[in-house]
């Protein structure tokens, strides 16, 4: 899967929350360019487990 061509793509995007007492962002990912076959299936559902716990640990990290 690293010799893809094209890879994947992850994007990031930020955007402020409608929280009216406590200034926040919200945060997006998107993960891109899965193909489709049983390994990709697996490395993509890997990886939706390892952003949640990245991102869980980043949340973790900035509130405290």
């Amino acid at each position: 899967m690293n010799e893809a061509d094209p890879l994947t793509r992850v994007t990031v995007f930020f955007t402020l929350c409608n929280e009216v007492l406590t200034p926040c962002t919200d945060v997006y990912l998107v993960h891109t360019g899965w193909r489709a076959t049983s390994a990709w299936e697996e490395a993509r559902a890997f990886f939706v487990r390892a952003w949640e716990s990245a991102f869980a640990e980043l949340e973790t990290l900035i509130n405290g």
